[in-house]
């Protein structure tokens, strides 16, 4: 068991083979809290959402389709129940051939 010392301010260095077991690197984030007569340091698991960010390299094009279908299956309901659709969004536009589409007043005064 690798023993270690404390600066001043309370730091200390976690041996490399235990940051390499636990996969502790520069900016990972842990718990420390008092465990009776031990101090116990945990790593907080990375998240995997935010971890996966950008992993596509889509520049946006998937979440623009996403909110296209959207859009699509908005006006698709509302088109099924005879309702109108009430927005101010002029991605609409297009779409107004098709369905009965109420415009919301978006200038300010």
């Amino acid at each position: 068991m690798p023993i270690v010392t404390s600066t001043i301010k309370g730091q200390i260095v976690i041996p490399v083979a235990i940051r390499a077991r636990f996969k502790i690197k520069k900016g990972t984030q842990v718990n420390v809290y008092d465990d009776g007569n031990r101090i116990i340091v945990e790593p907080i698991a990375d998240d995997p959402i935010e971890k996966g960010r950008g992993m596509l390299k889509t520049r946006g094009k998937i979440l623009r389709a996403l909110v296209e279908d959207r859009k699509k299956e908005a006006a698709a309901l509302s088109h099924r129940l005879n309702a109108v659709v009430v927005t101010g969004d002029p991605e609409f536009k297009k779409l107004e051939d098709e369905y009965s589409i109420q415009w919301l007043n978006t200038k300010s005064s």
